[in-house]
């Protein structure tokens, strides 16, 4: 059996995102946190984005980069792509690293981001020293007062309305404003205001919601709006309502933009595959869209069809036996048995072969598949018998191979017959130590955690998905 894997990667995110700042630097390009410098430490984490800004000119050479420091590109989805706008993800210490890197500032309202305001060369005028490069929080204050504007809807005001509080307009983005104000100082955001790309902006508005935002009333929002005019773009007729139809009937995850990846979760029974196989998916649904498939031969998940089929006829099947024993026709005893599994059998093909087909198409179109017990070792476990897939089924990109010791695995399954198990987990071994055409092979016991097995999991993940990317020409 290959070695087993028994710890994780020991970088973590902030050493990955201090080496991208660095190889930018090395090469003279200027690029900044623009937004949300205060929830550095939940990006590190992989609880949400990083947005980073570098100038348009730029834009190629640092996403050259991100692919050359091993960042995964991805496509967002449709509600959520705009032009001038780059995702990247990575996985690094079992969390998803995702980095928005943007061309231009892109902001404003939730659907639309009709705000483009022409600040790029200000922000990097005023980049902090040290790491993370940021802006000063005066600057990032002033743009997301214009942003808290423009944010703001008739679901807002309707709420207000209900609470009959003018000032409760603004309770969903009072929070962030307050954080960012703490760090700001009311003279150095006047001074600020005299910058020539924030000479448009009514300055004395600004100033009033740093004093209290509660004070600007719909007059005064009205006239942030008028003077921001020459910053935003015009969408399209129905931009705003169809990507509300696209965030509400499509699918969420974003996808590759080339050939997805497969992970086959294999293993007897008791080894954990039901467990390990919802973890990772629950990992990398946070960025990316996974379609899982459970690819076991019981009725326990069966297909629709099989399902409806076998339990229809289980009852009539089972009558029409027991009457042909007490009448001792054992020869019809016999070929009942032998229909009932023939018919078992051929439709655990069918019901396999349609999923596995679904899984290529799936993965052909930039998705992450999971496949729960997949079928590769017989007479026990999984069905790979020739009489099931007589052509064979090609061997997933990562194969999880989990391992048990027997006594953990009867322990486990209590309900199980013993001698059954034993089968399995012998019948498993046999075919561990045969060579794979996996991309990655990874071999679990009973000792390594659910969350190491995640970790070192995402990190093959990582390897695969970077060696794709850079073998597929960027668009």
């Amino acid at each position: 059996m290959p070695d087993l894997v028994t710890n994780v990667h020991a970088d973590n995110g902030d050493t990955l995102v201090a080496a991208l700042f660095a190889q930018w630097d090395q090469q003279g390009i200027r690029a900044c946190i623009w937004k949300s410098a205060d929830r550095w430490q939940e990006g590190i984490d992989g609880t949400t984005d990083f947005d980073i800004l570098v100038p348009a000119q730029d834009v190629d050479r640092a996403r050259q980069v991100l692919m050359d420091e091993g960042w995964i590109p991805v496509d967002a989805e449709a509600w959520r792509t705009f032009p001038g706008l780059f995702d990247y993800i990575a996985f690094v210490s079992g969390a998803c690293l995702h980095v928005h890197l943007h061309a231009a500032i892109t902001s404003g309202e939730k659907l639309t981001k009709t705000l483009r305001p022409p600040l790029t060369d200000l922000y990097l005028r005023h980049l902090q020293h040290g790491y993370p490069p940021t802006i000063t929080a005066e600057l990032e204050f002033v743009l997301l007062v214009v942003r808290t504007v423009l944010k703001i809807s008739w679901l807002d005001i309707a709420g207000a309305l209900r609470r009959r509080s003018a000032a409760a307009v603004y309770r969903n983005y009072t929070r962030e404003l307050d954080q960012v104000r703490q760090r700001c100082r009311r003279d150095r955001i006047q001074s600020l205001l005299e910058e020539p790309e924030l000479q448009s902006l009514p300055g004395h508005l600004v100033l009033q919601a740093h004093d209290d935002l509660a004070s600007l009333r719909m007059a005064q929002r009205k006239a942030l709006r008028r003077a921001i005019a020459t910053w935003r773009i015009r969408p399209t007729a129905g931009t705003g309502p169809l990507r509300f139809v696209l965030r509400r009937a499509g699918r969420f995850g974003k996808t590759l933009p080339f050939q997805g990846i497969s992970i086959g979760i294999c293993g007897p029974d008791g080894s954990g595959k039901t467990t390990t196989t919802e973890a990772l998916r629950k990992a990398l649904s946070r960025q990316l869209r996974v379609e899982k498939y459970y690819l076991g031969g019981n009725l326990k998940q069966p297909g629709k069809l099989r399902g409806t089929v076998m339990k229809g006829i289980l009852v009539p099947y089972l009558a029409l036996r027991k009457a042909c024993r007490l009448l001792r026709w054992n020869g019809w005893v016999a070929g009942l048995e032998r229909w009932y599994a023939n018919t078992d059998r051929r439709l655990t093909r069918g019901e396999k072969l349609r999923r596995v087909q679904a899984a290529e198409q799936a993965a052909r179109t930039g998705s992450v598949v999971l496949f729960e017990r997949y079928p590769l070792f017989h007479p026990y476990g999984d069905d790979m018998r020739p009489t099931l897939h007589p052509n064979g089924l090609r061997c997933p990109d990562i194969l999880v191979l989990l391992d048990v010791a027997e006594a953990t695995a009867i322990e486990r399954r209590p309900d199980d017959d013993p001698e059954t198990l034993r089968n399995k987990i012998q019948a498993f071994r046999q075919f561990a130590v045969q060579p794979s055409n996996a991309k990655q092979l990874l071999v679990f016991n009973e000792s390594v955690s659910l969350q190491e097995r995640v970790g070192a999991t995402l990190d093959a993940v990582m390897a695969v998905l970077t060696e794709r990317a850079r073998r597929t020409p960027r668009r």
